[in-house]
Protein backbone atom coordinates (compact mmCIF):
# COMPACT_ATOMS: atom_id res chain seq x y z
CA UNK A 1 0.00 0.00 0.00
CA UNK A 2 1.15 3.57 -0.71
CA UNK A 3 1.83 6.10 2.04
CA UNK A 4 0.05 9.44 2.04
CA UNK A 5 3.30 11.32 1.55
CA UNK A 6 4.01 9.36 -1.64
CA UNK A 7 0.60 10.30 -3.05
CA UNK A 8 1.14 13.93 -2.13
CA UNK A 9 4.66 14.12 -3.58
CA UNK A 10 3.39 12.53 -6.76
CA UNK A 11 0.78 15.30 -7.15
CA UNK A 12 2.45 18.34 -5.62
CA UNK A 13 5.69 19.30 -7.33
CA UNK A 14 7.88 20.88 -4.66
CA UNK A 15 11.00 21.29 -6.77
CA UNK A 16 9.72 23.48 -9.61
CA UNK A 17 7.57 26.46 -8.62
CA UNK A 18 7.91 28.37 -11.88
CA UNK A 19 4.32 27.74 -12.98
CA UNK A 20 2.95 29.02 -9.66
CA UNK A 21 5.14 32.14 -9.92
CA UNK A 22 4.12 32.73 -13.54
CA UNK A 23 0.43 32.45 -12.54
CA UNK A 24 0.92 35.45 -10.24
CA UNK A 25 2.07 37.58 -13.16
CA UNK A 26 4.73 40.30 -13.32
CA UNK A 27 5.55 41.98 -10.02
CA UNK A 28 5.68 45.75 -9.76
CA UNK A 29 8.76 47.59 -8.50
CA UNK A 30 7.60 47.66 -4.89
CA UNK A 31 6.74 43.95 -4.90
CA UNK A 32 10.11 43.01 -6.38
CA UNK A 33 11.88 45.15 -3.80
CA UNK A 34 9.95 43.43 -1.01
CA UNK A 35 10.94 39.97 -2.26
CA UNK A 36 14.61 41.02 -2.57
CA UNK A 37 14.65 42.47 0.95
CA UNK A 38 13.12 39.38 2.51
CA UNK A 39 15.41 37.06 0.54
CA UNK A 40 18.36 39.04 1.90
CA UNK A 41 16.98 38.58 5.41
CA UNK A 42 16.76 34.82 4.80
CA UNK A 43 20.42 34.73 3.79
CA UNK A 44 21.29 36.66 6.95
CA UNK A 45 19.53 33.99 9.01
CA UNK A 46 21.54 31.36 7.15
CA UNK A 47 24.86 33.02 7.99
CA UNK A 48 23.83 33.52 11.60
CA UNK A 49 22.85 29.91 12.16
CA UNK A 50 25.27 27.90 10.03
CA UNK A 51 25.27 24.28 11.14
CA UNK A 52 21.76 24.38 12.61
CA UNK A 53 19.83 21.18 13.08
CA UNK A 54 16.45 21.28 11.31
CA UNK A 55 14.77 19.12 13.97
CA UNK A 56 15.90 21.44 16.75
CA UNK A 57 14.56 24.37 14.74
CA UNK A 58 11.00 23.05 14.43
CA UNK A 59 10.89 22.12 18.11
CA UNK A 60 11.09 25.81 19.04
CA UNK A 61 8.20 26.91 16.83
CA UNK A 62 5.00 28.27 18.35
CA UNK A 63 2.72 25.36 19.32
CA UNK A 64 -0.84 25.32 17.93
CA UNK A 65 -4.01 25.85 19.93
CA UNK A 66 -5.11 22.99 22.24
CA UNK A 67 -5.84 20.11 19.91
CA UNK A 68 -6.50 16.39 20.22
CA UNK A 69 -6.20 14.55 16.93
CA UNK A 70 -8.37 11.65 18.04
CA UNK A 71 -12.10 11.58 17.34
CA UNK A 72 -14.93 10.50 19.64
CA UNK A 73 -18.22 9.59 18.01
CA UNK A 74 -21.61 8.53 19.34
CA UNK A 75 -23.64 5.78 17.69
CA UNK A 76 -27.40 6.30 17.80
CA UNK A 77 -30.44 5.68 15.65
CA UNK A 78 -29.04 7.76 12.81
CA UNK A 79 -25.87 5.74 12.34
CA UNK A 80 -24.49 2.42 13.55
CA UNK A 81 -21.49 1.69 15.72
CA UNK A 82 -19.43 0.17 12.89
CA UNK A 83 -19.78 3.31 10.77
CA UNK A 84 -18.85 5.50 13.74
CA UNK A 85 -15.82 3.35 14.52
CA UNK A 86 -14.64 3.47 10.91
CA UNK A 87 -15.14 7.24 10.81
CA UNK A 88 -13.00 7.68 13.94
CA UNK A 89 -10.15 6.05 12.02
CA UNK A 90 -10.65 7.58 8.60
CA UNK A 91 -12.62 10.82 8.97
CA UNK A 92 -14.78 9.73 6.01
CA UNK A 93 -18.35 8.35 5.88
CA UNK A 94 -20.82 7.78 3.06
CA UNK A 95 -22.41 7.94 0.69
CA UNK A 96 -25.80 8.50 2.33
CA UNK A 97 -29.08 9.24 0.55
CA UNK A 98 -30.40 12.73 1.38
CA UNK A 99 -33.00 13.33 -1.34
CA UNK A 100 -34.36 11.71 -4.48
CA UNK A 101 -32.63 12.25 -7.81
CA UNK A 102 -35.62 14.28 -8.99
CA UNK A 103 -35.38 16.53 -5.93
CA UNK A 104 -31.63 16.89 -6.51
CA UNK A 105 -32.29 17.97 -10.11
CA UNK A 106 -34.80 20.58 -8.91
CA UNK A 107 -32.35 21.88 -6.31
CA UNK A 108 -29.62 22.03 -8.96
CA UNK A 109 -31.76 24.31 -11.09
CA UNK A 110 -32.54 26.43 -8.04
CA UNK A 111 -28.82 26.83 -7.27
CA UNK A 112 -28.04 27.70 -10.87
CA UNK A 113 -30.81 30.28 -10.67
CA UNK A 114 -29.11 31.83 -7.65
CA UNK A 115 -25.95 32.34 -9.71
CA UNK A 116 -27.93 33.94 -12.57
CA UNK A 117 -30.13 36.20 -10.44
CA UNK A 118 -29.29 39.91 -10.94
CA UNK A 119 -31.15 40.64 -7.70
CA UNK A 120 -29.25 38.09 -5.62
CA UNK A 121 -28.83 39.88 -2.22
CA UNK A 122 -25.20 38.74 -2.05
CA UNK A 123 -24.56 40.25 -5.48
CA UNK A 124 -26.31 43.49 -4.51
CA UNK A 125 -23.84 44.01 -1.67
CA UNK A 126 -20.86 43.25 -3.91
CA UNK A 127 -22.26 45.71 -6.44
CA UNK A 128 -22.18 48.49 -3.83
CA UNK A 129 -18.45 47.96 -3.21
CA UNK A 130 -17.16 46.76 -6.59
CA UNK A 131 -19.58 47.28 -9.51
CA UNK A 132 -17.21 45.95 -12.18
CA UNK A 133 -16.50 42.82 -10.17
CA UNK A 134 -20.24 42.30 -9.61
CA UNK A 135 -20.85 42.46 -13.36
CA UNK A 136 -18.13 39.91 -13.99
CA UNK A 137 -19.45 37.56 -11.32
CA UNK A 138 -22.96 37.65 -12.74
CA UNK A 139 -21.74 37.22 -16.30
CA UNK A 140 -19.61 34.19 -15.37
CA UNK A 141 -22.15 32.77 -12.90
CA UNK A 142 -19.39 32.80 -10.30
CA UNK A 143 -20.04 30.14 -7.65
CA UNK A 144 -19.02 32.63 -4.97
CA UNK A 145 -22.49 34.12 -5.46
CA UNK A 146 -23.80 31.06 -3.60
CA UNK A 147 -21.62 31.57 -0.53
CA UNK A 148 -23.64 31.15 2.69
CA UNK A 149 -26.88 31.11 0.71
CA UNK A 150 -28.36 28.87 3.42
CA UNK A 151 -28.59 31.95 5.64
CA UNK A 152 -31.49 33.37 3.62
CA UNK A 153 -32.76 30.59 1.36
CA UNK A 154 -35.56 28.35 2.72
CA UNK A 155 -34.85 25.60 0.15
CA UNK A 156 -31.20 25.31 1.11
CA UNK A 157 -32.05 25.50 4.81
CA UNK A 158 -34.48 22.63 4.36
CA UNK A 159 -31.75 20.51 2.75
CA UNK A 160 -28.82 21.39 5.01
CA UNK A 161 -31.09 21.29 8.08
CA UNK A 162 -32.56 17.89 7.22
CA UNK A 163 -33.17 15.93 10.43
CA UNK A 164 -31.34 12.83 9.22
CA UNK A 165 -28.34 14.85 8.12
CA UNK A 166 -28.11 16.73 11.42
CA UNK A 167 -28.53 13.51 13.41
CA UNK A 168 -25.73 11.88 11.42
CA UNK A 169 -23.51 14.91 11.97
CA UNK A 170 -24.24 14.85 15.70
CA UNK A 171 -23.33 11.15 15.89
CA UNK A 172 -20.05 11.59 14.01
CA UNK A 173 -19.15 14.67 16.08
CA UNK A 174 -20.21 13.04 19.34
CA UNK A 175 -22.11 16.26 20.12
CA UNK A 176 -25.63 17.22 21.16
CA UNK A 177 -25.35 20.74 19.70
CA UNK A 178 -24.50 20.92 16.00
CA UNK A 179 -25.03 23.88 13.67
CA UNK A 180 -24.40 24.60 10.01
CA UNK A 181 -22.41 27.84 9.90
CA UNK A 182 -21.22 28.02 6.29
CA UNK A 183 -22.33 26.79 2.88
CA UNK A 184 -20.79 26.89 -0.58
CA UNK A 185 -21.38 25.77 -4.14
CA UNK A 186 -18.65 23.84 -5.94
CA UNK A 187 -18.57 23.22 -9.67
CA UNK A 188 -16.11 21.41 -11.89
CA UNK A 189 -15.83 22.20 -15.56
CA UNK A 190 -13.29 21.61 -18.33
CA UNK A 191 -9.77 22.22 -17.07
CA UNK A 192 -10.87 22.27 -13.43
CA UNK A 193 -9.04 20.53 -10.63
CA UNK A 194 -8.49 21.28 -6.94
CA UNK A 195 -5.06 20.41 -5.57
CA UNK A 196 -4.64 18.35 -2.42
CA UNK A 197 -4.89 20.43 0.75
CA UNK A 198 -6.16 20.47 4.32
CA UNK A 199 -8.63 23.01 5.75
CA UNK A 200 -7.62 23.58 9.34
CA UNK A 201 -7.32 27.37 9.31
CA UNK A 202 -10.85 28.15 10.50
CA UNK A 203 -9.75 28.93 14.04
CA UNK A 204 -8.60 32.37 15.19
CA UNK A 205 -4.83 32.54 15.22
CA UNK A 206 -3.83 31.00 11.92
CA UNK A 207 -6.48 33.01 10.07
CA UNK A 208 -7.05 36.40 11.69
CA UNK A 209 -10.18 37.04 9.56
CA UNK A 210 -11.99 33.99 10.89
CA UNK A 211 -15.21 34.09 12.89
CA UNK A 212 -14.59 30.73 14.60
CA UNK A 213 -13.20 30.67 18.15
CA UNK A 214 -12.36 27.91 20.60
CA UNK A 215 -14.39 28.15 23.79
CA UNK A 216 -12.35 28.49 27.01
CA UNK A 217 -11.23 25.16 28.37
CA UNK A 218 -12.19 23.28 25.19
CA UNK A 219 -9.98 21.25 22.86
CA UNK A 220 -10.33 21.10 19.09
CA UNK A 221 -10.71 17.66 17.46
CA UNK A 222 -10.67 16.82 13.73
CA UNK A 223 -14.43 16.22 13.93
CA UNK A 224 -15.23 19.50 15.72
CA UNK A 225 -15.94 20.83 12.21
CA UNK A 226 -17.27 18.45 9.55
CA UNK A 227 -18.40 18.90 5.95
CA UNK A 228 -21.43 17.49 4.16
CA UNK A 229 -20.58 17.09 0.46
CA UNK A 230 -23.99 16.90 -1.26
CA UNK A 231 -23.89 15.89 -4.92
CA UNK A 232 -26.57 17.54 -7.07
CA UNK A 233 -25.30 15.86 -10.25
CA UNK A 234 -23.73 12.48 -10.71
CA UNK A 235 -20.20 12.61 -9.29
CA UNK A 236 -17.56 10.40 -10.90
CA UNK A 237 -13.79 10.30 -11.18
CA UNK A 238 -14.21 11.57 -14.77
CA UNK A 239 -16.13 14.72 -13.85
CA UNK A 240 -13.87 15.75 -11.00
CA UNK A 241 -15.38 14.25 -7.85
CA UNK A 242 -13.70 14.92 -4.54
CA UNK A 243 -11.02 12.50 -3.35
CA UNK A 244 -9.73 12.23 0.18
CA UNK A 245 -6.73 10.60 1.85
CA UNK A 246 -8.51 8.98 4.84
CA UNK A 247 -6.86 9.27 8.23
CA UNK A 248 -4.49 12.08 7.29
CA UNK A 249 -6.39 14.25 9.76
CA UNK A 250 -3.95 12.84 12.33
CA UNK A 251 -1.02 14.81 10.87
CA UNK A 252 -1.49 18.58 10.79
CA UNK A 253 2.14 19.63 10.79
CA UNK A 254 1.92 21.31 7.38
CA UNK A 255 -0.49 23.87 8.80
CA UNK A 256 1.14 23.90 12.23
CA UNK A 257 4.01 25.58 10.41
CA UNK A 258 1.57 28.19 9.08
CA UNK A 259 0.32 28.78 12.62
CA UNK A 260 3.84 29.47 13.87
CA UNK A 261 4.75 31.67 10.91
CA UNK A 262 1.60 33.70 11.45
CA UNK A 263 2.48 34.23 15.11
CA UNK A 264 6.19 34.93 14.46
CA UNK A 265 6.82 35.94 10.84
CA UNK A 266 10.56 35.87 11.40
CA UNK A 267 10.25 32.10 11.79
CA UNK A 268 9.18 31.87 8.14
CA UNK A 269 12.33 33.67 7.03
CA UNK A 270 14.45 31.47 9.28
CA UNK A 271 12.77 28.32 7.90
CA UNK A 272 13.28 29.44 4.30
CA UNK A 273 16.96 30.01 5.00
CA UNK A 274 17.46 26.23 5.02
CA UNK A 275 16.56 26.12 1.31
CA UNK A 276 18.47 27.14 -1.86
CA UNK A 277 18.32 30.80 -2.92
CA UNK A 278 16.19 30.14 -6.02
CA UNK A 279 13.56 28.32 -3.97
CA UNK A 280 13.59 31.08 -1.35
CA UNK A 281 12.77 33.74 -3.95
CA UNK A 282 10.02 31.65 -5.51
CA UNK A 283 8.38 30.72 -2.20
CA UNK A 284 8.46 34.31 -0.95
CA UNK A 285 6.76 35.44 -4.16
CA UNK A 286 4.08 32.76 -3.76
CA UNK A 287 3.56 33.39 -0.04
CA UNK A 288 3.15 37.14 -0.55
CA UNK A 289 1.26 37.41 -3.81
CA UNK A 290 -0.45 34.13 -4.71
CA UNK A 291 -4.25 34.35 -4.92
CA UNK A 292 -4.87 30.62 -5.22
CA UNK A 293 -4.11 29.20 -1.78
CA UNK A 294 -4.38 25.54 -2.79
CA UNK A 295 -2.24 26.10 -5.88
CA UNK A 296 0.42 28.30 -4.31
CA UNK A 297 0.62 28.76 -0.55
CA UNK A 298 -0.24 25.13 0.19
CA UNK A 299 2.62 23.97 -2.03
CA UNK A 300 5.01 26.33 -0.30
CA UNK A 301 3.98 25.06 3.13
CA UNK A 302 4.24 21.47 1.98
CA UNK A 303 7.75 22.08 0.66
CA UNK A 304 8.85 23.30 4.09
CA UNK A 305 7.01 20.58 6.04
CA UNK A 306 8.42 17.84 3.80
CA UNK A 307 11.90 19.21 4.45
CA UNK A 308 11.62 19.56 8.22
CA UNK A 309 9.63 16.42 9.13
CA UNK A 310 11.16 13.11 8.05
CA UNK A 311 8.00 11.16 8.94
CA UNK A 312 5.42 13.55 7.47
CA UNK A 313 2.16 11.84 6.39
CA UNK A 314 3.78 8.42 6.71
CA UNK A 315 0.48 6.52 7.15
CA UNK A 316 -0.38 3.94 4.49
CA UNK A 317 -3.67 4.88 2.82
CA UNK A 318 -5.79 4.52 -0.28
CA UNK A 319 -7.74 7.38 -1.83
CA UNK A 320 -11.47 7.53 -1.10
CA UNK A 321 -13.27 8.79 -4.19
CA UNK A 322 -16.55 10.57 -3.45
CA UNK A 323 -18.47 8.90 -6.25
CA UNK A 324 -22.19 9.62 -5.80
CA UNK A 325 -25.56 9.69 -7.47
CA UNK A 326 -27.56 12.94 -7.45
CA UNK A 327 -29.00 13.48 -3.97
CA UNK A 328 -26.33 11.45 -2.14
CA UNK A 329 -23.81 12.96 0.24
CA UNK A 330 -20.55 12.19 2.00
CA UNK A 331 -19.32 13.49 5.35
CA UNK A 332 -15.63 14.14 5.98
CA UNK A 333 -13.19 15.97 8.20
CA UNK A 334 -11.42 18.68 6.23
CA UNK A 335 -8.34 17.95 8.37
CA UNK A 336 -7.94 15.10 5.87
CA UNK A 337 -5.91 15.89 2.78
CA UNK A 338 -8.42 16.32 -0.02
CA UNK A 339 -8.70 17.63 -3.56
CA UNK A 340 -10.48 16.67 -6.74
CA UNK A 341 -9.90 14.53 -9.77
CA UNK A 342 -9.20 16.34 -13.03
CA UNK A 343 -12.34 17.08 -15.03
CA UNK A 344 -12.43 14.91 -18.15
CA UNK A 345 -16.16 14.76 -18.89
CA UNK A 346 -18.68 16.68 -20.97
CA UNK A 347 -21.17 17.79 -18.30
CA UNK A 348 -20.25 19.78 -15.21
CA UNK A 349 -20.21 18.40 -11.70
CA UNK A 350 -22.13 20.53 -9.17
CA UNK A 351 -21.98 20.10 -5.40
CA UNK A 352 -23.54 21.82 -2.40
CA UNK A 353 -21.33 21.79 0.69
CA UNK A 354 -22.47 22.55 4.23
CA UNK A 355 -19.94 23.06 7.01
CA UNK A 356 -21.06 22.08 10.50
CA UNK A 357 -19.61 22.82 13.92
CA UNK A 358 -19.81 21.38 17.42
CA UNK A 359 -21.20 24.41 19.21
CA UNK A 360 -20.22 23.02 22.61
CA UNK A 361 -16.59 23.46 21.57
CA UNK A 362 -16.72 26.49 19.27
CA UNK A 363 -18.10 30.00 19.40
CA UNK A 364 -18.98 31.40 15.99
CA UNK A 365 -19.48 35.10 15.40
CA UNK A 366 -22.86 35.67 13.78
CA UNK A 367 -22.60 39.35 12.89
CA UNK A 368 -19.98 39.16 10.15
CA UNK A 369 -18.21 37.18 7.48
CA UNK A 370 -15.65 38.58 5.06
CA UNK A 371 -15.20 37.91 1.36
CA UNK A 372 -11.97 38.70 -0.51
CA UNK A 373 -13.38 40.77 -3.36
CA UNK A 374 -11.85 44.09 -4.41
CA UNK A 375 -9.90 44.03 -1.17
CA UNK A 376 -12.39 42.74 1.35
CA UNK A 377 -16.17 43.03 1.62
CA UNK A 378 -17.81 42.48 5.00
CA UNK A 379 -21.29 41.01 5.39
CA UNK A 380 -23.36 41.35 8.57
CA UNK A 381 -25.95 38.52 8.44
CA UNK A 382 -27.80 39.69 11.54
CA UNK A 383 -28.19 43.26 10.27
CA UNK A 384 -29.38 41.91 6.92
CA UNK A 385 -32.03 39.77 8.60
CA UNK A 386 -30.34 36.53 7.56
CA UNK A 387 -30.04 33.48 9.83
CA UNK A 388 -26.29 32.82 10.31
CA UNK A 389 -26.64 29.46 12.07
CA UNK A 390 -28.81 26.47 11.30
CA UNK A 391 -29.68 24.03 14.06
CA UNK A 392 -32.30 21.30 14.21
CA UNK A 393 -35.77 22.84 13.93
CA UNK A 394 -34.53 26.22 12.67
CA UNK A 395 -35.31 25.68 8.99
CA UNK A 396 -39.14 25.76 9.41
CA UNK A 397 -39.02 29.07 11.23
CA UNK A 398 -36.71 30.53 8.56
CA UNK A 399 -39.06 29.40 5.83
CA UNK A 400 -41.98 31.17 7.49
CA UNK A 401 -40.00 34.39 7.88
CA UNK A 402 -38.92 34.30 4.25
CA UNK A 403 -42.52 33.78 3.15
Amino acid sequence: MTTAIEYIRDEIDTEDFRAAVEAIGPLNLRQRATVRALATACRAFRLRYIGRDKHAFVERLVPPLPRDLSMKTRADGAIDGATCAAFAQTGVAGPFRLMSEDDAAALLEHCRGVLRDPHNPFLEIIRQHAPAEARRMLREEDILLGLNRFMLDPQLRAVLGDDRLLETMAALMGSDDVACWRSQFFRQRAGGRTALHQNIDFLAGINEKTTVHLRPGRVFHPNTILNAWVSLTEATTDNGCLRVLPGTFADTRIYDLAWSFNKRPADLLAALSFLPDRIITELLTIALFSKGAHRGTTRALFKLADFFYDDLMAREVQFADFVARPGEYWIFSSFNMHGSHAFEAERERFTLVGRYADMNTLRIETDRFDVAIAGRVRFDPEALGWQPLLRAGDRVEAGRRAA
